[in-house]
């Protein structure tokens, strides 16, 4: 009920009992530890015992409050039926309630302050379901696909929910609510415009520009707004979120915000992945989607692609404040990028471009999926070349059911039990296939990876 949009640490959420054949319910509320599923062993949380040393109750005016040395807040807790207080032989204490008829209500809440939590217990619950309810049937009534293939209309909506329940105000999207919480790239601004929260959109990149590194790297975030970097960082994900939320919002106030951010973090991309200053970037890890894990060591087709996109979204935010000058520099070096682009790495024989190539000119043919599909959906080819590279993806990246495959530079990718990251047909592969497919025009080809990965 409480919670979602508040960055302070207080919450509150309503639960109903019920039984059937009606049966005495017996509800024990005590102290607890920090569980996370990569840590310690977390099996106290499966005991039936709720006697925490150190933990303290307190019963005031029909709630009980919990307190810990562990905890950096106060829990409350009130019940339909009066809560007792009862004492352990280690000290510790905790609560329970009766619900000798087999129901009850029971509304949680949490905070740093006595007061709120007082407050927070004694919401209507019953009230607050019902908003719940309403917030949820608008949100997946506005937002849904009806296709003849039922696992992709389920997919969808999965899809919806995920988003809504991964969204941590006012950073971003964590990874998983059920055991990662951290927030990488952050793709999922598009989707949260599309479902009408364009506002989410707005206070995750304004949230990573303001945290950004000293020397302009766009951050990885953490819970409560730590920051990290990671598998080359987040600059060319960052661009793409600015210059879609750009195209459906027209927000010029937050773009005059972020403007100094993109320089800064422009900069530093080729700074650090442009050594030799002749527009061709190397890269490090996850150039295209996380968990691709593709490095690209010296002048690679697709981080120069991730290149010239970068400067088109700066090129677009400039235009839209005015700002013709930094406009026009950003279409020179975008056209000198295009034109050695393709003379250094265009593969005339193969029909598309080369994964990279290293300092003493020797060609590293086998690229990824990103190779066949980014120069098609990012206009950097005509269109019989976009047909040849979207060619190698279909027919030597592309599975039986559709199914888009990151790369085939790793023997054993159709080996399920030696299936690693780097090759795998992940879900992130399968949207930018579609993507591919589409612009090409092949739209009856379009659905396949989506139904795969469905």
């Amino acid at each position: 009920m409480i919670g979602r949009d508040n960055p302070d640490w207080e919450g509150a959420a309503y639960y109903t009992i019920r039984t059937d054949p009606p049966t005495p319910v017996r509800l024990k509320c005590g102290g607890g530890r920090e569980a996370f599923k990569h840590g310690p062993s977390a099996d106290w949380v499966l005991t039936e015992s709720v006697a925490f040393k150190e933990a303290r109750a307190e019963i005031d005016e029909g709630a009980a409050f919990l307190t810990s040395p562990h905890y950096k807040v106060i829990v409350g807790i009130r019940g339909s039926q009066p809560p007792t207080k009862e004492s352990h032989a280690n000290g510790a204490e905790s609560v329970v309630f009766n619900f000798d008829e087999g129901q009850g209500r029971v509304m949680l809440a949490f905070s740093r302050d006595k007061e709120r939590v007082v407050l927070l217990t004694g919401l209507d619950g019953a009230n607050g379901r019902k908003a719940v309810a309403e917030y949820y049937a608008a949100l997946l009534g506005g937002s849904q696909i009806d296709t003849p293939e039922q696992a992709m209309d389920d997919a969808f909506r999965a899809a919806v929910l995920c988003l809504e329940y991964c969204w941590y105000a006012p950073y971003g999207w964590i990874e998983g609510i059920h055991h990662w919480v951290s927030m990488f790239h952050m793709q999922h601004t598009p989707a949260a415009q599309w479902c009408g929260q364009a506002d989410r959109s707005r206070d995750c990149i304004v949230s990573h520009g303001e945290l950004a590194f000293p020397n302009g790297a766009i951050p990885h975030l953490l819970p409560g707004g730590r920051t990290a970097r990671h598998f080359s960082g987040h600059n060319q994900f960052y661009f793409w979120e600015v210059a879609e939320y750009w195209k459906h919002t027209a927000d010029r106030d937050t773009l005059e915000k972020l403007a100094p951010a993109l320089d800064r973090a422009l900069g530093l991309t080729f700074t650090e992945n442009d050594p030799d200053r002749d527009l061709l970037l190397g890269w490090g890890l996850q150039i295209g989607n996380q968990e691709d894990f593709i490095a690209t060591p010296y002048n690679g087709s697709v981080p120069t692609i991730e290149g010239i996109n970068m400067m088109r979204a700066r090129a677009t935010v400039a235009r839209a404040l005015g700002d013709e000058e930094t406009a026009r520099s950003m279409d020179a070096r975008i056209r000198q990028a295009k034109a050695d682009l393709r003379s250094e790495l265009w593969m005339n024989d193969l029909g598309r471009f080369m994964y990279y190539e290293d300092p003493a000119g020797n060609a590293r043919l086998d690229g990824q999926y990103q190779t066949c599909i980014y120069p098609v959906i990012d206009d950097i080819v005509d269109p019989l070349d976009a047909w040849t590279s979207m060619r190698h993806l279909r027919d030597r990246l592309t599975g039986a059911n559709g199914e888009v495959y990151l790369s085939n530079n790793f023997p054993d990718h159709l080996v399920e039990i030696f299936a690693t990251w780097g090759m795998q047909a992940g879900a992130a592969q399968q949207p930018w296939g579609a993507w591919g497919l589409a612009a090409m025009g092949l739209r009856n080809e379009t659905w396949r990876p989506l139904n795969a990965i469905s």
